[in-house]
């Protein structure tokens, strides 16, 4: 080799040293530098977004993502999933009430996480800078059947999987219409969702369980918005036909004169849910808790169409709520 191509090579080796030496410097004044996640909601674009390594700390979605297939792309759930049970049992749990800890979450390597729950802007915040999408979907205040099937089309979106989701929404919608074509006459329903100090909480307007109960064919008497304490005159004075109960009532708890002077408790029209999940978690399993809701009030079976995705594990809890004797 001469002298000249000697000179060349070595000015190369020398240039790619100056380079990897550079970029060195670099990492070490900003260290791990990532592109930011993304924050997403229903009304985000997610057009060249994927997501396959999801932590859901929303029971909800994990239900939903569980439906449309991908219930294998979930590496954690908070600790409060219970739905699948056989998917969600050996997952890993991670903190998340009343925050989560954005460390632990981060150390799993997710590309998204799913929530449901207002958390902290500097807690999303960290998970955005490690380069996760920070997916939240509402379920407080104004939730309703028509967000669900938006945040059904989003998952849809982001696991590539629309077809599913697209099966599951056309379901939901034709049970909805289902469920209004009944001919029944509304019955007016009292719901204790707890007792505490022998005030009942309740929900009025603009909650999931209002809307619920609007399917269902039961008029709530209380018509204030959100979730409150009652008094237990308030109960009285409304004379509900239907008394729904929480799983944290005891009925020695209504044994009272004010539950017994209604005439839900003298037509023996007192009714308890026994599945908590399926009432507290907005999704797709909510047409179950309807229908069952609506043969319970009513003695009505309500025929909806046969669950159209094919799952492993029964997405049809086998009860929702029961009467309970006064």
């Amino acid at each position: 080799m001469d002298h000249t191509k000697r000179l060349r090579i070595t000015g190369v080796i020398v240039a790619v040293i100056v380079v990897f030496s550079i970029a060195g410097y670099i990492d070490l004044i900003h260290p791990g530098t990532v592109d930011k996640g993304k924050e997403i909601t229903v009304g985000t674009d997610v057009n060249g977004i994927h997501i396959n390594k999801i932590v859901s700390l929303s029971p909800a979605a994990t239900g939903t993502l569980y439906a449309l297939g991908v219930s294998s792309d979930i590496i954690a759930v908070g600790p409060c999933t219970h739905f699948p049970y056989n998917v969600t049992e050996n997952l890993q749990k991670v903190t998340c009430y009343p925050d989560f800890s954005a460390q632990q979450i981060i150390n799993l390597k997710p590309d998204a996480v799913i929530s449901s729950s207002s958390y902290k802007a500097t807690e999303v915040q960290e998970l955005l800078d490690a380069g996760i999408n920070y997916i939240y979907l509402d379920s407080g205040s104004g939730s309703t059947f028509h967000l669900i099937e938006k945040q059904d089309t989003l998952l849809g979106k982001l696991t590539g999987t629309m077809s599913n989701a697209s099966k599951l929404n056309s379901w939901m919608n034709t049970s909805l219409n289902d469920f209004k074509d009944t001919g029944l006459t509304n019955k007016s329903v009292f719901y204790a969702l707890c007792i505490e100090n022998h005030a009942p909480w309740t929900s009025g307007n603009n909650t999931f369980i209002n809307s619920m109960f609007n399917y269902a064919h039961l008029k709530n008497v209380m018509t204030d918005s959100g979730f409150f304490q009652a008094s237990t005159q308030v109960v009285a004075n409304d004379s509900p036909q239907v008394l729904l109960l929480g799983t944290r009532v005891n009925l020695s708890q209504i044994n009272t004169p004010t539950y017994e002077s209604t005439p839900a408790y003298k037509n023996d029209s007192v009714f308890q849910i026994t599945d908590a999940d399926v009432y507290s978690e907005p999704n797709f399993r909510d047409i179950f808790a309807i229908q069952d809701l609506i043969q319970s009030v009513y003695n009505k079976t309500v025929n909806i169409p046969e669950f159209p995705l094919h799952l492993e594990y029964n997405v049809n809890p086998t009860s929702t709520v029961e009467k309970v004797k006064t």
